[in-house]
């Protein structure tokens, strides 16, 4: 019998992996010490000794008399033994009462339709992707929807979700409405899926939204009951389809969520009968296309310097920082009395730019800015490729391959489509929000960086030591390399907590509820191999008022039952301690982490003592970009525990998404801790 079985039959007597690794490891080796044990499996002497409590608990390992105890292991047959005749006596004793509970049953038992509880289910891979989608569409009975790029109905077409919705029993009935993109590249494509439409009964319309504008997030939707969107948010990133990662729920008001941005979306967007015809009517494109950059550069300032009413524009970090140098230009255009507009990604390297900027002209966040656009008096409109945001932004920018066009009527639509955007767009926070590391649960309250910054200290906020920024000659090291050497480092020290993972944080306000204090939200994912255990949960914390000055103050904990024994003395003397919401891991809380991109969401109410508020079911998506610091900080909470944490710190766009309203952050607002690692001591 190999060792996989062993672990198998242990498992069985309801054993977890780590408790039937250290019974068979003490197995193997005979009377140990606790500590021995802890180094001959590489584990942290706490947890070994928490498990070997357990295993002497259940009968599986005996101490000797001596101090410090040496531990042994009991015989497998033994246990093995022992576990049939339980198992015997607990048969025999059910078929002994089987009647008289059955009886029992009956008489208190009433049938009734069970409320199930609303999650999140990870999906991963087109082989799995697609017959969820196929199962969605089986049972639409009133109304589905889609938001797709081209690729992606192929794609579909491949799996024969188009077949299913030709062929629903209810297709005459139910509403189809699908988005997507139509393109000169992809106009042969679209036409040849539109051909496999029946001309009637099926009652299915497509619309697509102006041209430069981005379909995300993807998504289905089926009759306000339950939706399925994709993690993949970088445009474009998903064309191919590999490495597919999806979401699905059943939270009403996250489906309520998304379906508003469908219908938002849907409302300015064309029929797809007509962006085909505007595509084909459309002048060549190569008729406008600019590919010597020079030439393009002198077309471009050229029109800048002849505005009369107002210029409008898109573009990148990087391009946000190019325009900063044409500030003089654009400032003797802004005293001739026209008005300048412009969205960018506002991020930590292009912020003094978007400030001198914003002294002549109005300047916007957004998140993306990958394909510039400038509209000038309604008349000339340029498109050019930009580099995408989470390069490195002292890349030069490239002009070639510009696309210029005086086309009114395509103008004018975009025009309209920029104005759309414009108007949802957050002013940027110029304000850069760091992270001050709380104790063993990692959990961070945050500082406000600035002149006379004040910060809460004893019962209310979390008072920072000291900060130190590590050499940054060290970032060519590979990722948990770093770890791996503090970890080494630390358990020579002996030091008795030592834990790492990874987190993110964001600060956000909710625009529908302009007089709610700052938000900040942070999500902690510890590895197993962490001193006491892995897992996630998420704190929130308020940016309240408090008798030593404004602080963000922790007020809620979400975790499984399990870690809120570990996690709330972590909060002692905070209004988190006392606001514990234990959830469902999978179930009640959801994260996906796919490279730099991270999805986070919860289906339970949060509330926010001592406001009035609570936060409803609501996702995160958080895109890191720029390159990562490394970074080391030491902290202690009111509850006396005290930590020093190492860790790479990358800033992250932030998109948050709930029933009230969805909500962007700057690129400064939003944080990825990579990687992390802290060790801890107690009061």
């Amino acid at each position: 019998m190999g060792e996989e079985t062993v672990k198998r039959v242990l498992r069985n007597l309801d054993l977890t992996e780590k408790e039937a690794e250290a019974y068979i490891f003490v197995s193997k080796h005979g009377v140990l010490k606790c500590g021995e044990i802890a180094k001959g499996m590489k584990k942290h002497k706490a947890q070994i000794y928490r498990i070997l409590k357990i295993l002497q608990t259940k009968g599986l390992v005996e101490p000797t008399l001596e101090a410090p105890a040496r531990f042994t292991a009991v015989p497998f047959e033994t246990v093995l033994d022992l576990s049939i005749k339980a198992k015997r006596d607990e048969a025999s004793q059910m078929e002994i009462t089987k009647n008289e509970v059955l009886n029992y049953w009956k008489s208190i038992h009433q049938p009734r339709i069970e409320t199930s509880l609303e999650k999140f289910v990870v999906i991963e891979g087109n082989n799995k992707i697609y017959p969820k989608i196929s199962q969605m569409i089986k049972e639409t009975k009133k109304h589905l929807s889609a938001i797709a790029t081209v690729p992606g109905l192929l794609r579909a077409d491949q799996y024969g979700i188009l077949d299913m919705i030709f062929t629903h029993p209810l297709k005459s009935a139910i509403k189809f409405k699908f988005l997507t993109d139509v393109s000169k590249q992809n106009l042969n494509a679209m036409k040849t899926l539109l051909k496999k439409v029946p001309n009637a009964s099926v009652n299915i319309r497509g619309r697509s939204p102006d041209s430069g504008l981005q379909l995300t997030p993807r998504m289905v939707i089926r009759d306000d009951e339950e939706a399925l969107f994709f993690i993949t948010h970088r445009p474009g990133a998903s064309d191919t389809g590999q490495a597919e990662v999806s979401l699905w729920t059943d939270c009403k008001e996250l489906v309520h969520a998304f379906s508003g941005i469908f219908d938002e979306m849907w409302h300015n967007a064309s029929d797809i009968q007509e962006g085909i015809t505007a595509t084909e009517s459309r002048k060549k494109p190569e008729e406008f296309l600019i590919d010597d950059e020079e030439k393009a550069k002198q077309k471009y300032l050229e029109v800048l310097r002849s505005a009369d009413k107002e210029i409008i524009l898109v573009t990148s970090s990087r391009g946000l920082l190019d325009l900063s140098q044409k500030a003089p230009l654009l400032h003797e255009v802004v005293q001739r009395g026209v008005s300048i507009r412009i969205m960018a990604p506002i991020v930590d390297e292009n912020q003094n730019a978007a400030r001198q900027l914003s002294e002549f002209s109005q300047i916007r966040h957004t998140a993306f800015g990958d394909l510039g656009t400038t509209i000038i008096d309604e008349k000339h409109l340029f498109q050019f490729k930009d580099i995408q945001i989470d390069q490195d932004v002292s890349k030069p920018l490239h002009l070639d391959n510009m696309y210029y066009s005086d086309d009114v009527q395509y103008v004018s639509k975009m025009k309209m489509r920029m104005e759309d955007i414009w108007g949802k767009a957050p002013l940027p926070a110029y304000t850069q929000w760091e992270p001050d590391f709380g104790p063993l649960t990692d959990h961070f309250s945050f500082s406000i960086s600035g002149p006379n910054p004040r910060k809460a200290e004893g019962q209310l906020g979390a008072k920072r030591i000291s900060e130190k920024e590590v050499d940054e000659d060290q970032s060519h090291i590979p990722p948990m390399e770093f770890v791996q050497e503090r970890i080494i480092h630390y358990e020579r020290t002996k030091e008795p907590i030592i834990a790492y993972g990874w987190m993110a944080r964001a600060i956000i306000r909710l625009p529908s509820f302009p007089k709610t204090p700052l938000i900040g939200i942070t999500f902690i994912h510890l590895d197993d191999k962490s001193a006491f255990g892995g897992g996630g949960f998420l704190t929130v914390d308020l940016w309240q008022e408090t008798p030593l000055g404004n602080s963000f103050v922790p007020v809620a904990l979400m975790v499984n039952r399990q870690g809120a024994m570990v996690m709330q003395p972590m909060y002692k003397g905070t209004p988190a301690f006392r606001n514990i919401v234990l959830i469902e891991p999978h179930r009640q809380l959801e994260v996906v982490r796919k490279d730099n991109t991270l999805f986070v969401g919860w289906t339970v109410d949060i509330p926010l003592p001592p406001s009035e508020y609570t936060l409803g079911p609501s996702c995160i998506f958080f895109e890191g970009h720029g390159p990562a610091q490394q970074k080391n900080r030491s902290s202690f909470l009111p509850s006396g525990f005290k930590s020093e944490i190492d860790y790479k710190d990358t800033h992250a766009f932030v998109t948050f998404m709930n029933q009230s309203t969805p909500y962007v952050t700057t690129g400064i607002q939003g944080h990825l801790i990579t990687e992390y690692l802290m060790k801890t001591t107690k009061p």
